[in-house]
């Protein structure tokens, strides 16, 4: 080779040289640095736990419990029962009943309560069939709603505890029934004298003639307002007479002013009897 060629070659080769050294100075990708086997570690269990993580769980509401809370009571006239607490899981009839040895017997009235808890719950009873001895029960309302279906699907709460019933004992005040009568001898007029009726509405006092030791044929009667009455003369025809009579008391429940037994105006009863 020539000596005017290896003068042009040189030059050439430091040109290219420099170009191919450009190119990698200008490349865009950067070198990963080296990493640690700790650091590779870090990384790693980062990821594990962001997948692996869930929600915490929410929080179960407790179910209610039934319950029945109520205290021994005086009833007046009125016949307002007060129960202290009740507590239903869903909606249900608060029902009171009379006592029937020792367990729950006749319905005396409900009212509807719940879902949820009420205290201070109310119910009015008759005083007819009312006995020292109440149950207040919970009932389920599986019925007509609004309606207390019973007998029928709205019966007492079944699989509930006992605490979904409570007994108490009432003591009745106020206006009560009463009735006072002597023995006495009766004249020509044929009138017996009432010595005192007390009356908690208006209604009768009703002579009755002994059949066997109950009361049977009516010989008269005599109005009474509400309260008390004092020396009711009712006059009698002697001849239908017994030696033993019977006084009883009767609600006015038919025409006003009107004695309409035994279609309506029966005997007042207090705790189920006359």
């Amino acid at each position: 080779m020539s000596a005017n060629w290896r003068s042009w070659l040189l030059p050439l080769t430091v040109l290219l040289l420099a170009a191919c050294a450009e190119s990698r100075g200008s490349d865009p990708r950067p070198t990963a640095a080296p990493t640690s086997e700790s650091d590779t570690e870090q990384v790693e269990a980062a990821a594990t736990q962001t997948a692996t993580s869930t929600p915490a769980p929410s929080p179960t509401p407790t179910a209610l419990r039934p319950l029945v809370m109520v205290n021994d009571q005086e009833v007046d006239e009125e016949g307002l029962i007060t129960v202290e607490r009740v507590v239903a899981p869903e909606a249900a009839w608060l029902v009171i009943h009379a006592d029937s040895e020792g367990q729950p017997g006749t319905i005396l009235n409900a009212t509807a309560v719940g879902p949820g808890e009420e205290q201070a719950v109310t119910v009015t009873v008759d005083l007819a069939e009312i006995t020292p001895l109440l149950h207040a029960v919970l009932h389920q309302d599986a019925g007509q709603p609004g309606e207390f279906d019973f007998p029928g699907p709205d019966e007492a709460l079944s699989g509930a505890s006992d605490a979904a019933s409570a007994s108490f004992e009432i003591e009745l005040v106020g206006l009560m029934p009463s009735l006072n009568v002597s023995d006495q001898e009766i004249g020509s007029d044929g009138v017996v004298t009432v010595t005192s009726v007390t009356a908690p509405a208006p209604g009768w006092v009703v002579l009755h003639a002994d059949e066997e030791g109950r009361p049977g044929t009516i010989l008269n009667f005599a109005p009474v307002r509400r309260g008390e009455n004092r020396r009711i003369a009712i006059p009698i025809d002697w001849r239908e007479a017994t030696p033993r009579l019977f006084a009883m008391l009767h609600e006015d429940t038919g025409r006003p002013e009107r004695f309409d037994f035994p279609e309506a105006d029966p005997p007042l009863a207090v705790a189920g009897e006359p």
